[in-house]
């Protein structure tokens, strides 16, 4: 039954016009929220289910979508996540590049002029479809109520603005809020990775061996939730950094590297301006210092970079070496333990090295 979930939760990424993982990233970050917030083992298991399954209601309003719009679902429900749809400039824009491409002029005006005035009533509909779909489905698999609830309700909004019922703050069923936080979350990081098609993937990446170090090193529990979230996010600056730079096959000209040394230092500032990640902001901050001193965008040395920040490291560098780069191939596990060897307790921690060492088993 799990695995013919996670089958579907992978068919979903695709109707729903997600990047491959979209629902598996989410759970992944929604059931250590669950956890952080002492979820017991009966409510952890309706969130992993509610997390895979948040999308199950999608395709019953894709044939609707594309009477609405006479045009590409999956390119409909993608570029609408991109716009804030409380704004009504932004609404138009989407309308008028999205409803009757390609079609003749009389016809496309009308479709943009009944989008224009039935917008609100067309959103309530695909909503309430979508949630009803869902939720019937969840409980149709034997999932439960709360499945079910969570799933029906994932459009609400605690200001009481969302759909299909305008729930209100603790009136949410907690497994829709926590499914929001994550995908959001989830979102941070895929924004991220999504600035070149080389890096797609490297912060979940990272932040799955940042994961496998902490435990191979026994930090509690809530210090790998912590850590997992700083590495998530650690790339955040290279938004900053021109893709001709990020994509460039050949050797980088210094003023292109001083663009790429600029990123962690945006990273941190971004990060400042958020009172909880104060301190997360600057172990995310600085992932490319070294013990020797040697690294940027501040040149710290040994004890002034924190245990955290050198498991990002490791994390970062091995996924970098492992992971296809525009100027070579992938480069095999083992061959990139050995070449992070010739660094040890220079630019990388010796302990934390033999850490991923022990948990990837080479």
């Amino acid at each position: 039954m799990s695995q013919l979930i996670q089958a579907l939760s992978h068919a979903l990424d695709l109707t729903e016009g997600q990047p491959r993982g979209h629902c598996v990233r989410c759970t992944w970050i929604g059931m250590h929220i669950g956890m952080e917030l002492g979820l017991d083992t009966a409510r952890l298991s309706d969130l992993h289910y509610t997390l895979l399954l948040k999308d199950v209601g999608c395709s019953s309003n894709a044939s609707r979508l594309f009477e609405l719009y006479g045009y590409d679902d999956l390119a409909v429900k993608h570029d609408f996540k991109l716009i804030d749809s409380d704004h009504r400039s932004q609404l138009a824009r989407f309308v008028l590049t999205h409803a009757g491409v390609g079609e003749a002029l009389g016809q496309r005006l009308r479709r943009v002029l009944g989008l224009a005035a039935h917008g609100e009533d067309h959103a309530s509909e695909l909503i309430a479809a979508r949630c009803e779909r869902g939720s019937s489905t969840a409980l149709r698999l034997g999932l439960g109520k709360a499945v079910a609830d969570g799933i029906f309700s994932l459009d609400e909004h605690w200001n009481g603005k969302g759909k299909p019922q305008g729930l209100h703050g603790d009136a949410i069923p907690l497994e829709s809020r926590i499914a929001l936080v994550a995908q959001v979350a989830g979102a941070v990081a895929d924004v991220v990775d999504a600035k070149s098609t080389y890096t797609y993937g490297h912060s979940t990446r990272v932040a799955l061996y940042s994961d496998l170090i902490a435990q191979q090193m026994g930090l509690p529990l809530h210090h790998q939730r912590w850590l997992r979230r700083a590495a998530l996010l650690h790339d955040l600056g290279k938004l900053a950094v021109s893709n001709a730079v990020l994509e460039k096959p050949g050797s980088l000209t210094p003023e292109e590297w001083n663009q790429v040394k600029a990123h962690p230092r945006y990273t941190e500032e971004i990060l400042m301006r958020i009172g909880p990640m104060r301190e997360l902001a600057r172990v995310a901050g600085a992932h490319h210092e070294r013990l020797d001193g040697k690294g940027y965008p501040k040149g710290l040395c040994g004890d002034e970079i924190a245990l955290e920040t050198r498991i990002i490291t490791v994390a970062d560098i091995f996924d970098a070496i492992t992971a296809e780069r525009p100027y070579r191939g992938a480069i095999e596990q083992p061959q990139a333990i050995a070449m992070m060897e010739k660094t040890r307790d220079s630019a990388v921690d010796g302990g934390v090295l033999d850490a991923l060492i022990r948990g990837l088993g080479i």
